[in-house]
């Protein structure tokens, strides 16, 4: 295949793209075309607003802590395992108009020797460059706003289920990046 793809058109004399580098290649044309069609690429060669997250993990049962930084783009999903306690992570994000960030959070946990991992689910809003604490419960309850004092559940199995997990307490800082053009 060769490097460029060329279709014919009334305002240019060859109009041609790359794929392979991201590349277009007009000839000819009026300066006010080729301006016009500059706009016009600008509303669609957008880099995706992306979130910052510190993620710091604590499990004092297994005397256990851990932090990570990572960038995550808007609407997408971050995941995590964390072999050592037996602990999956995903967070989903969304960056909202107000300039808050949505989180769905998935905690699984699966204890050594359980033949499948118990996945508790909530969603939390997190103002940008605010920190965020969610608590998961030995009794598979998730607690956002521990922080703050207004402590509210979240998500989790309902009271007398039976489900016995460690308690793991998840402390999130939200941060909005500019994007990149």
């Amino acid at each position: 295949m060769p490097p460029f793809s060329f279709r014919s058109s009334r305002s240019y004399k060859e109009f041609g793209w790359d794929d392979s580098k991201s590349v277009l290649l007009v000839v000819g044309g009026s300066k006010a075309e080729k301006q016009n069609l500059a706009d016009t690429i600008k509303l669609f060669d957008i880099a995706p607003k992306r979130v910052q997250f510190r993620i710091e993990l604590k499990s004092v049962v297994d005397k256990y802590s851990s932090t990570t930084t990572t960038i995550v783009d808007n609407n997408h999903t971050w995941l995590m395992r964390e072999d050592a306690i037996g602990l999956g992570l995903s967070l989903g994000s969304r960056i909202n108009g107000d300039g808050t960030v949505t989180l769905h959070v998935d905690v699984s946990e699966q204890p050594q020797g359980a033949l499948h991992p118990t996945l508790t689910s909530g969603v939390v809003v997190i103002k940008n460059r605010a920190t965020s604490r969610v608590l998961l419960t030995a009794a598979g309850e998730l607690f956002a706003g521990i922080d703050t004092g207004a402590q509210k559940k979240i998500g989790g199995w309902p009271a007398g289920s039976g489900i016995t997990l460690t308690p793991i307490e998840v402390k999130i800082t939200a941060t909005i990046q500019k994007p990149a053009n």
